[in-house]
């Protein structure tokens, strides 16, 4: 199984397809507005808020700022913010990391059939994160995502049906589940045979910058029919190489599709191809969705635009 914890979910727009790519509504933000509208309550306004604080969108970066608004937001029942102090409880942001007290916000969302704290849970079941292990459970929370269309959840399940993990073995419906996210754009991880396949195939592939094997032929006009271009990065995300991936010796790399705004900004985020850990997953979307750009110059209108950029993070482990 390769199950990845959801990154991050931006309260606006919410987005519950396969990769939980980070989404925020479009449009400029209206600070003032938000800012009012939360102020008298308005719980969606206050997960916007506390969205806004979390990663320095027109507000400096405020841990503290952004927990309380969402605690704000989550005690009046938005799924949403309740699933971000799960995050946030996730990963230590702002507050003592605990696993326990993420699955209780993650159930909470979920509870509200909220699909990212659904997959989520899963993963923690799978890991033992802050519960007993229990690969049915894990197989009951990604079965709801699935069935709520969620691509990643339905490739996995799948997978546990194929595998006879947390359910009994069944092909019929392993291919079922499968074919189901393959259907509706899921691109299935790249598989090697070895550790060492895996490595020499990530390093060839990084120099070529050749990664991807289902890119098509004509890369040039895929890009321009898709909005993508290479952008100068001003300001680059730090890059954690997690400490479970150094304990587990796990490397590799990965390519994600960033989402830039007019001001060349991340606002949003998707793994297109994994690297097969998601940890290491995970800390690639993390440092992208902190770069910063220098915003695209539409040649034809002389004016700055979204657009969309790839970005290969590779993570190789140190000599010993």
């Amino acid at each position: 199984m390769f199950k990845k914890v959801i990154l991050a979910l931006m309260i606006g727009t919410v987005s519950s397809t396969a990769t939980y790519a980070v989404s925020q509504a479009v449009g400029p933000i209206d600070l003032t507005a938000i800012t009012t509208a939360a102020t008298q309550g308005n719980p969606q306004a206050q997960g916007q808020l506390g969205q806004l604080y979390e990663l320095g969108q027109g507000v400096p970066k405020d841990y503290a700022q952004a927990l309380q608004w969402y605690r704000k937001s989550a005690e009046q029942g938005n799924a949403a913010a309740q699933f971000k102090l799960g995050f946030m409880s996730y990963h230590g942001y702002g507050v003592p990391q605990s696993y326990v007290t993420a699955v209780s916000w993650y159930r909470k969302a979920a509870a509200q059939n909220f699909v990212p704290a659904e997959h989520n849970l899963a993963f923690m079941a799978e890991k033992g994160l802050g519960m007993e292990e229990n690969t049915t459970e894990a197989f009951n929370w990604l079965l709801m995502a699935a069935q709520q269309n969620s691509i990643q959840a339905q490739w996995e399940v799948g997978g546990m049906y194929e595998k006879g993990e947390g359910v009994a073995q069944n092909s019929g419906l392993a291919k079922f589940w499968k074919d189901k996210a393959v259907s509706a754009g899921f691109v299935p991880p790249v598989q090697t045979k070895t550790a060492e396949q895996n490595k020499a195939a990530a390093l060839l592939a990084a120099q070529n910058r050749q990664i991807d094997p289902d890119r098509p032929q004509n890369i040039g006009q895929f890009y321009l029919m898709n909005n993508f271009h290479q952008l100068k990065i001003v300001k680059k995300g730090e890059t954690i190489y997690p400490k479970t991936s150094l304990a587990n010796r796990e490397f590799g790399v990965v390519i994600v599709w960033a989402s830039v705004d007019d001001e060349g900004k991340v606002t949003n985020v998707t793994i297109h191809r994994s690297s097969g850990s998601e940890a290491l997953d995970m800390a690639a979307r993390d440092a992208v969705m902190h770069y910063v750009y220098a915003p695209y110059v539409d040649p034809d209108r002389g004016v700055t635009r979204a657009v969309k950029t790839e970005e290969i993070i590779e993570f190789d482990l140190p000599k010993m």
